[in-house]
């Protein structure tokens, strides 16, 4: 077919609207890079630890009690409420940075702001009567942020007023550099930032896991050095601090990065909802498979997935690539906890048909102990090993293994019969 001049004009016309549509096309028509609201579980509600050993079989090991399971479904309501708009209108979330809400998409999430960080109503009406109000220039987005979104649903979760000092920083919002600081305190005080800005800080948190001697540790402003400085305590052969710091981990507790600024410690903070522990053949954990479920007021720009009519500014129970041990790891990232564990537990032994006794061991909460050297003997017998009673992980305990599971156990002994000629 002959093309004249004139449709070859047209053809040059089209194609340069579409190649301007691409580049200039909404927000909401592309997706964002990573895709990670494909992995998000709105209804998953299950708030449990799950163990899973290399056979691939399954193992509920630990339910979040009421007071977790409060916090963890405060947090979920604050990131699934819904609302929507007739009047696409932008508004200020930080100092003089914007963010734009689109007419006819429904939203699911309070709004993201740390300009007014002070809206906790997870009221469906409520919420759209505030962005009814704003659309028409007549009210402000309150919202909150990563900080105070976690802060909000432990008070509410753990029976503290508003109007209680419990999770309030100096200016009455709670920051990521909070739950840092008194996550390492005993008792409440002040510090000062790199600047030298004053920081208030309070006892009401407490870091999960054993990273050995805290000492030095107002030094370290940052997750990454806390581990730095810190992990020259923690036993050689006792695993991977971080993996081993993560299995402590239970929903309703946080996960928190700190980074340094010339204004002192920001990061991130979010809401852990469950727990997925994979456990290679050796019974050590395993980062890769490893993940956490976690909700999250992730960022201020919203996310628009393609093809759908959805946005939101939150992480709704995530379980993806982006949550596995291995990946928070790199990143800086620990968990920290506003409740209380018990503090000890008992090791015994069996040595099941051997002779002597194996003392029993006390072992403190985080901390591992060492497996005692002493061997039973059983004649006819060959000694194998330690195994687990209670737990779901198969794993045979040698003398000197170090031992790390925070529960009352029974060590039971292994043997072979000796096959005689």
């Amino acid at each position: 077919m002959k093309v004249n001049r004139s449709d070859k004009l047209i053809y040059l016309i089209i194609f340069s609207v579409i190649v301007v549509l691409m580049f200039f096309s909404p927000a909401y028509a592309e997706d964002d890079d990573s895709e990670d609201y494909k992995y998000d579980s709105p209804k998953l509600t299950e708030y449990t630890v799950v163990k899973t050993d290399y056979e691939g079989k399954e193992k509920i090991v630990y339910r979040a009690s009421s007071k977790r399971m409060e916090v963890c479904q405060n947090m979920n309501d604050m990131a699934n409420v819904r609302w929507s708009t007739d009047t696409s209108f932008k508004y200020y979330y930080q100092g003089d940075s914007k963010t734009k809400i689109r007419k006819g998409i429904t939203y699911y999430g309070l709004p993201y702001s740390q300009k007014n960080r002070d809206y906790s109503s997870t009221s469906r009406r409520a919420v759209q009567k505030m962005i009814n109000k704003a659309a028409l220039k007549k009210g402000k987005i309150q919202g909150l942020d990563c900080s105070s979104a976690a802060a909000y649903a432990i008070r509410t979760g753990k029976g503290k007023a508003e109007s209680s000092t419990y999770l309030m920083g100096s200016d009455g919002a709670y920051v990521s550099y909070g739950f840092m600081y008194d996550g390492m305190r005993s008792t409440s005080g002040y510090a000062y930032s790199v600047s030298g800005k004053r920081i208030k800080y309070r006892n009401d948190l407490s870091y999960v896991g054993w990273y050995g001697d805290y000492t030095g540790y107002e030094k370290a402003r940052t997750t990454s050095k806390i581990i730095k400085r810190l992990r020259n305590s923690y036993p050689v052969g006792a695993g991977g601090i971080y993996s081993n710091v993560y299995a402590k981990a239970r929903p309703g507790d946080v996960l928190v990065k700190a980074v340094s600024t010339d204004e002192g410690p920001e990061g991130h903070v979010m809401m852990i909802t469950g727990v997925r522990l994979v456990y290679k053949k050796n019974g050590k954990i395993d980062p890769e498979k490893s993940c956490f479920v976690l909700t999250d007021q992730n960022q201020p720009e919203i996310r628009y997935p393609k093809k759908e009519k959805w946005a939101s500014s939150w992480r709704r129970n995530y379980c993806g690539p982006n949550s596995s041990f291995k990946l928070l790891r790199s990143l800086g990232y620990l968990p920290v906890s506003a409740f209380k564990r018990k503090g000890s537990y008992t090791i015994k032994y069996d040595v099941k048909g051997g002779t002597g006794t194996v003392k029993a061991q006390t072992k403190k909460l985080y901390e591992p102990i060492q497996i005692r050297a002493k061997v039973p003997k059983r004649k006819g017998y060959v000694f194998l090993g330690w195994k687990p009673r209670r737990n779901s992980i198969k794993r045979l305990y040698q003398p000197g293994d170090y031992y790390n599971e925070d529960m009352n156990e029974t060590l039971v002994a292994q043997w072979k019969k000796v096959e005689t000629p």
